[in-house]
């Protein structure tokens, strides 16, 4: 089974914490883009040395984490996602 966008990885992005993904298991790949890093296979080696090199490099991290928060910014614009939510409560309500 394989989520298109998974949960933590949007609430992860919406943090301003990069992301690390496999390629490999599908959409979360397609949706780090520059707010993270892509393993190109499922390597646990692959795995532990991008986390020591986010770790090690805490300029690579806040650029990372800005470039998660303009993701997030231009794909969950504040006003489009107030819509949605006040569509929810009038359905709800009504």
């Amino acid at each position: 089974w394989q989520e298109s966008a998974s949960l933590v990885l949007l609430e992860a992005i919406a943090m301003r914490i990069p992301v690390i993904c496999f390629s490999s298991t599908g959409g979360p790949a397609e949706e780090v883009g520059d707010a993270g890093v892509v393993i190109p296979e499922i390597s646990p080696r692959l795995m532990a040395d991008a986390i020591v090199d986010l770790v090690e490099s805490p300029e690579k991290r806040r650029a990372m984490g800005l470039a998660c928060a303009e993701r997030v910014r231009r794909q969950f614009p504040r006003e489009k996602s107030l819509a949605k939510l006040i569509r929810v409560f009038d359905a709800a309500l009504a």
